[in-house]
């Protein structure tokens, strides 16, 4: 809980999720126009880019606006190259994958809105970590730009924000890129070491300093956050158990350091050159004293380390356990839909239909 926070509203604490991908649309627009209906039917708005009523026309003159350059150069190199099937518009742009928006999703607490006091208490967390985000930008260089932001007017509790990337790209225009922007304002690697990949890349760095700001915005309200990430993936349950093993192996591994120094301190003589004084005070030499402090810590130590690796230990047991069970029950449903269509097919041969 931070300083300053309110009294928490719960004992049990929620699940905040915090997840972004990106949408892209065809280049009719029907799917677009169809999506941003149901966002505005079942969404309230609290913030927008621009003055434009019609989220989806907002984000469009958004477009218009900031990249009509960027898709101008593109097309005049179309063109010199011959490639004129390759032209865009600011509105193709905005339907692409790598250029359309990236949509983040956040949810807090049950699907009945359990663990959350209210609508107007998520929607305050909300704008307070979208406060943060537009304040990050403008003091790393202005890369990341909220398009509009929506939260769900029913539980379950659910807020999208929509949000594009861009930074300085060839003769210094704009080029649509989260890498670029990433880059720009300085965020490494989360391995600074090893070569950018998937698994080790700019946009880890930004989402865990993301989530912690999430997490920081409920928490002020009250709300107890589990900070522990949720399994939904058989790789995810598989890292979780890589990194209880090398927590184990750290563990084993100080353990056997101590009982080497326990094995060497026992073969010494914590008595020789202590000297009693008149006085009753007894002098030590500075090797005994070590000596002494050395034995004094092993007990704790030992303890103290073999509980945390057998904590570790269960904890990855009890989530290969959860892991497993989703998987069994993912099973279940498979096996009954097949069952259900066989059924049917059964059903429907006895009618006399004929099913290639």
């Amino acid at each position: 809980m931070q300083a300053g926070s309110q009294e928490a509203v719960g004992t049990k604490a929620v699940r905040v999720t915090h997840h972004t991908e990106r949408v892209a649309f065809p280049k009719d627009g029907k799917k677009a126009k169809a999506y941003f209906k149901t966002l505005q039917e079942r969404y309230t708005r609290c913030w927008c880019v621009n003055q434009v009523q019609d989220a989806y026309r907002s984000e469009l003159q958004y477009y218009k606006e900031r990249y009509s350059a960027m898709a101008e150069a593109r097309n005049a190199v179309c063109v010199k190259t011959q490639h004129k099937e390759r032209i865009l518009s600011a509105q193709d742009m905005h339907g692409r994958k790598h250029t359309c928006p990236e949509e983040l999703s956040i949810q807090a607490g049950g699907k009945n809105g359990d663990g959350i006091p209210g609508m107007d208490v998520f929607k305050g967390c909300v704008i307070g970590y979208l406060s943060w985000m537009r304040q990050w930008s403008r003091e790393n260089g202005s890369h990341l730009h909220v398009l509009g932001a929506y939260v769900s007017r029913e539980a379950p509790y659910r807020a999208i924000i929509r949000r594009v990337w861009d930074c300085t790209g060839k003769e210094g225009l704009l080029r649509i890129s989260m890498t670029g922007a990433l880059t720009e304002a300085g965020i490494p690697c989360p391995d600074q070491e090893a070569e950018e990949s998937q698994y080790n890349n700019r946009k880890m760095t930004f989402d865990r300093i993301s989530r912690e700001v999430l997490y920081q915005c409920f928490e002020r309200t009250g709300i107890l956050v589990k900070r522990e990430p949720g399994i939904y993936t058989l790789r995810q349950a598989m890292q979780i158990k890589k990194g209880a093993d090398a927590e184990e192996q750290s563990a084993r591994e100080i353990l056997r350091r101590i009982m080497e120094t326990e094995e060497e301190a026992s073969h010494l003589d914590g008595t020789e050159g202590v000297l009693k004084e008149a006085d009753g005070s007894i002098l030590v030499p500075e090797r005994g004293y070590r000596l002494l402090k050395i034995r004094e810590g092993l007990g704790g130590a030992y303890s103290s380390e073999l509980e945390r690796a057998s904590r570790k230990l269960l904890d990855a047991l009890e989530e290969e356990i959860e892991a497993g069970r989703v998987c069994a029950m993912q099973e279940g449903i498979r096996k009954e839909r097949e069952l259900e269509y066989a059924a049917l097919r059964a059903g429907l041969l006895r009618c006399g239909y004929y099913i290639g």
